[in-house]
């Protein structure tokens, strides 16, 4: 009786470990180094406020971009970019977005554009194959080598994202499915205040180490 009794104390012990584990497994960041390409398609809603002088105005555009930056003449901050995050033990994570585009125009009106959003967020997996990763942080859009009046026009935003991402291949790739809030806090010109405010839906691929 003893030894049946300690045997099925044994079983329990193991199954519990096991069933611990898992859920550690479960819980713990798929990987301690993501490299992401963001925003690659999606829909978007920018609001944009001027002031300029005694005048204020305001204009809201929605589009679908599907692979195309919005430097070449949509207002907005969600271009393509490529992210590097570091994900901690503890799940929470720091990182950070870039991208870049040079264009060359008739006359030699050529423009380049540089983006940065820095952020910390928390991986949260509540399945092996299935995570979300609310993020926050500053976003910077700014133009460089503008010809004309108002040159070098920029703008800043305060920046909420939830991905929504579907681990695949071995939990190794993210397949990112991503609502956000990019809230305009500064920008313009020299002579032009300007903030731009973009809400929308955007898709994107991970890649875990």
């Amino acid at each position: 009786m003893a030894r049946s009794l300690s045997v099925a104390v044994a079983v329990l012990a193991s199954g519990a470990v096991g069933l611990t584990a898992a859920g550690v497994a479960r819980a713990a960041p798929p990987g301690n180094l993501s490299v992401g390409v963001e925003r690659l398609f999606g829909i978007s809603r920018v609001t944009q406020e001027v002031e300029a002088g005694d005048a204020t105005f305001s204009s809201t555009d929605t589009s679908i971009s599907l692979f195309s930056p919005v430097f070449s003449g949509r207002r907005g901050y969600s271009t393509p970019r490529l992210a590097f995050d570091y994900l901690g033990s503890s799940s929470v994570t720091f990182g950070g977005a870039f991208a870049y585009e040079t264009i060359s125009g008739d006359g030699g009106d050529d423009r380049s554009s540089w983006l940065l959003a820095a952020r910390l967020g928390y991986f949260a997996r509540p399945s092996a194959d299935f995570g979300v990763w609310p993020r926050g942080g500053l976003t910077h859009l700014t133009y460089v080598e503008v010809e004309g009046p108002g040159d070098d026009p920029s703008a800043t935003a305060l920046t909420i994202e939830v991905p929504l991402v579907f681990l695949v291949l071995g939990h190794s790739v993210g397949l990112t499915f991503m609502p956000y809030a990019d809230i305009g806090i500064a920008g313009g010109t020299d002579d032009i205040d300007q903030t731009m405010t973009e809400v929308g839906l955007q898709f994107g691929l991970n890649a875990f180490f």
